[in-house]
């Protein structure tokens, strides 16, 4: 642990990130759970405390929207296999299936703009549908955020309920997270960690388009431009949590476990090396994500499973110089 401590605080003492909360458990042993540094810097600093409520960002597909799928193939009403319309008729692109969004292998862009592309949510199915493809489905691995707003519309349709709503009843209330969620309602804001000031990226990565941008620190309340467009719910982004509910007994050793294993041939053959695409982009880690050090990072492997959550570190400024985390040793 003495090592993980030494990186930690030395990235919050150069800039690197505000804070963070690390916890680690190792088998039956009880966990390590502790923080530092501070959770908010600006319009107040506020310390970090182990009970901070984290946006997890790209975390909600691997923890909500990729478990939910599968949960719902275990209840027979989902096949991996399926084309994509015949749970989105308005998708209208057959050919790529619910398993190529799964496995980023769709062929759909990394990212757009969704909310400078469309008026209205009713509007977003078509509009994906009609992007042109970077690759044919099957042959080559693309991280695309798009994919995974995609499956939360699939969740949404075929459950007929909020993808919220089925997570809660489906995945996070059986296994007591009671702190993992979508939404953090007004009384918990404060226990937040802030993410970023105005949400200046997006508006750089946009070359400042119009848009209603939001102003101040953003905390409490989804980060990624699109999932807020959304309502604060989608597949990409929008869950928020506590580091002791992404790696405990009876959810993070069973989730990491399962997230962690290979891919079959058809998939594994795509991706150097081997390693499951579902999760290459939050297991052990060069954690990058539209070229920017991407957080929070979830890390499994055995006999450890592991989450260390920072806030993002464009928070109360741009990253420092030198500032590309390259994960823990």
């Amino acid at each position: 642990m003495e090592c993980i401590e030494q990186l930690i605080i030395a990235c919050v003492e150069d800039g690197i990130f505000p804070g963070a909360v690390v916890c680690l458990q190792r088998e039956s042993e009880p966990p390590f759970l502790s923080a530092y540094g501070y959770r908010m810097l600006v319009p107040k600093r506020l310390p970090m405390h182990i009970g901070t409520l984290f946006d997890l960002a790209s975390l909600t597909k691997p923890i909500a929207t990729a478990t939910a799928i599968m949960r719902m193939k275990e209840l027979g009403c989902i096949d991996p296999d399926d084309d994509v319309t015949t749970y989105l008729p308005e998708f209208a692109r057959p050919g790529i299936k619910i398993f190529h969004l799964l496995t980023h292998t769709s062929g759909l862009p990394a990212w757009k703009p969704i909310y400078l592309e469309v008026d209205d949510r009713s509007e977003v199915v078509e509009y994906l549908g009609k992007l042109p493809l970077e690759h044919e489905p099957g042959s080559k691995v693309l991280y695309s955020c798009l994919g995974y707003i995609l499956l939360g519309e699939v969740i949404r349709v075929v459950t007929g309920a909020p993808m919220d709503k089925f997570a809660h009843e489906a995945i996070f209330k059986p296994l007591g997270m009671n702190d993992t969620f979508f939404n953090p309602p007004e009384d918990r804001r404060e226990e937040c960690a802030a993410t970023e000031d105005s949400n200046s990226f997006e508006r750089r990565m946009t070359n400042y388009r119009r848009y209603n941008w939001r102003e101040g620190v953003v905390v409490g309340e989804v980060h990624d431009e699109n999932a807020h467009f959304l309502g604060g719910v989608a597949g990409n982004a929008g869950l928020f949590g506590k580091p002791g509910n992404a790696a405990w007994p009876g959810y993070g050793e069973d989730l990491l476990a399962v997230l962690a294993r290979p891919c079959p041939d058809k998939v594994s053959r795509l991706v150097p090396g081997g390693d499951n695409p579902v999760v290459r982009h939050h297991f052990p880690i060069r954690g990058h994500h539209r070229g920017v050090p991407e957080f929070p990072i979830l890390i499994g492997g055995q006999p450890y499973g592991l989450a260390c959550l920072v806030p993002f570190q464009r928070h109360g400024g741009d990253a420092a110089p030198g500032g590309e985390y390259q994960g823990l040793p």
